[in-house]
């Protein structure tokens, strides 16, 4: 199926959606598909969902954190299709309930990976579950965040670094400068190979969307930049071979040709 013919499809499935039931809308922003519609969009496509890895694991703060990976096929040729990759961990809004995180870490594979085989990304970004239906009464101060620029002495192309990241002189790459050890000094590639850090892209691209969650001194956790959100979703994009269209991926989102491996 092309990709025209699909998002057809899924535009006239979703005509049939019901608002804050298969999807959920936020002022500004595009509306947030949920697990009812993307079981609608597999029905109606042909396609069902197959565990492929379940991971359960402590992290470094201790925190547990559950990854489900699954592979979406084809009902009638069992054809693999595209996978999906969601995670949870016990410090999501003081919750610890382990049953509750598998629930979640499927649900955000599911998602996001029917997002992808139906090609309804155009249409609704992954559903946000720790979006509260309540905003904050009082806007908050943006970060002060500033890019700088690098020029290849080589090539002369001049590239535009993320204050949160800077520039390898030896991998000749962007890195991260900050978020902690388990990703200070890679590349976002080296991030998204790498299994066990992978789902921090999709933590610090959720970083001040649920006003309930507080940073280290105690204050609203603010966005990351601008700069650094585009320079990953570009990366993901690469790696999911996505075309380049105007979408909010999230991290849970690992393409057919990037999961493979689990198969």
């Amino acid at each position: 199926m092309t990709e025209l013919k699909g998002l057809k499809l899924a535009e006239s499935i979703k005509k049939d959606f019901v608002a804050e039931i298969d999807y959920t809308t936020i002022a500004k922003m595009k509306p947030f598909l949920a697990q009812s519609g993307a079981s609608k969009l597999a029905e109606g496509f042909g396609y069902r969902a197959e565990l492929v890895d379940l991971r359960e694991y402590n992290t470094d703060k201790g925190e547990c954190r559950i990854t489900v990976i699954l592979a979406i096929k084809d009902v009638e040729t069992d054809k693999h299709v595209t996978s999906g990759v969601g995670t949870w961990d016990s410090s999501e809004r003081g919750s610890s309930d382990r049953q509750r995180g598998m629930q979640m870490a499927y649900k955000r594979a599911y998602v996001m990976a029917i997002r992808y085989a139906t090609y309804s990304h155009e249409l609704f970004t992954q559903d946000m579950d720790i979006v509260l239906d309540s905003m904050p009464s009082k806007p908050q101060a943006p970060q002060a965040q500033v890019a700088t620029s690098h020029v290849n002495t080589d090539t002369g192309e001049k590239i535009d670094v993320p204050p949160e990241m800077r520039m390898d002189d030896q991998k000749q790459a962007l890195v991260f400068s900050r978020f902690g050890a388990k990703v200070e000094g890679k590349t976002v590639k080296e991030c998204l190979d790498d299994a066990d850090v992978a789902g921090m892209m999709n933590w610090i691209l959720s970083l001040g969307s649920d006003p309930s969650k507080l940073d280290r001194n105690g204050e609203p956790q603010k966005p990351c930049s601008s700069e650094l959100r585009g320079h990953i979703v570009t990366e993901i994009k690469k790696a999911s071979g996505v075309s380049d269209k105007p979408d909010t991926p999230d991290i849970d989102s690992i393409a057919e040709n990037r999961s493979e491996r689990f198969l």
